[in-house]
This record gives C-alpha cells, structure tokens and sequence, in this order.
C-alpha cells in the first residue's frame, strides 16, 4: 500500500489495528542490531483488538523503503500489510509518533 505522507500511512494502519483492548498495549523495540535506524529504538507496539493479537511497527529497508509494517492474527490466520510513505529516514518519525 502506498500513501502521500507518514501521517495518512499512520491513519491507514492504526485503522487496520483497530480499537486496543485495556492494558493489552506493549511498547514494541527493534531488535536487529543491523538495523543502525531502529535498533534498541521503540519502533511501534504490540496489542490486542477484539482479543486478536495485533502489531505496529515502523521500518526501513532498501527494497520498500520506509513504511509501517501492521499485523493481525497469529499462525495460519496472520496477515500482513506493509504501508509506505515517502522520505529517505524514518529516524525523525521514531522520535515523534510512536
């Protein structure tokens, strides 16, 4: 999915997460240490909505290049979106708004 700015990107997958269950939101860091823009960095989050298990993650790589990664559900019923939005770095938008 491609979108004209970070905030409509932002708006498009926190759509796809939906509503957050109570205390089910779980701050979400990036663990590859290759990955110099988000290691060690709080990159998005882990919930629940309607008791379905549900991911935000903003990333970066050569391929797409930046875009917020959303998932829902677990095993066989997982799916995936991967929603980019222009620019070159996703470190102002790490500061910002996650």
């Amino acid at each position: 999915m491609d979108t004209d700015s970070f905030e409509q990107a932002r708006n498009q997958a926190l759509d796809i997460v939906g509503p957050i269950d109570t205390g089910s939101w779980q701050r979400r860091q990036g663990t590859m240490e290759s990955a110099v823009d988000t290691f060690g960095r709080d990159t998005g989050f882990t919930a629940t909505s309607g008791g379905e298990y549900r991911s935000f993650r903003l990333d970066t790589d050569g391929r797409i290049g930046p875009h917020i990664n959303v998932m829902t559900g677990k095993g066989a019923a997982v799916r995936k979106w991967a929603i980019r939005f222009p620019g070159g770095s996703i470190s102002t938008w790490l500061r910002r708004n996650v």
